[in-house]
């Protein structure tokens, strides 16, 4: 009787430290996932602020089946004061977004940066 109690308690740890290390393992994936994510945003909005709002999706950053688009928006949310040019120069507001290879959502950045009066929309 005590051998099938401890066969039994022995049992039941044996049980509760798989579900922690399973638990454990899931969260892990689940980090690396939105480091990942959150890389691939990093990256591609480094990318467009390099290179411009025009420039193509940077795909050899990305994982695979991944897409990023960046669209320049104009500031206006800034006292009056500062929206108007400084020799031909304006804050704009650099909006990234990476989709993943099923087309959701995965990460999203918005920079504001000097730019040409003329680049604005």
């Amino acid at each position: 009787m005590e051998v099938m109690i401890a066969s039994v308690i022995l049992a039941l740890a044996a049980t509760a430290s798989l579900a922690i290390i399973g638990g454990a393992t899931s969260s892990i994936l689940q980090a690396e996932t939105r480091w990942g994510d959150q890389h691939a945003t990093t990256s591609a909005t480094e990318y467009y602020l390099l290179l411009g709002p025009d420039a193509p999706s940077p795909g050899h950053l990305l994982p695979p089946g991944y897409s990023a688009a960046c669209e320049l928006l104009e500031v206006d949310d800034i006292h009056d004061e500062a929206l108007t040019a400084i020799r031909q120069w304006r804050l704009g507001e650099f909006h990234v977004t990476v989709h993943n290879a099923q087309g959701q959502l995965v990460g999203e950045s918005r920079v504001r940066k000097l730019v040409k009066e003329d680049d604005l929309p």
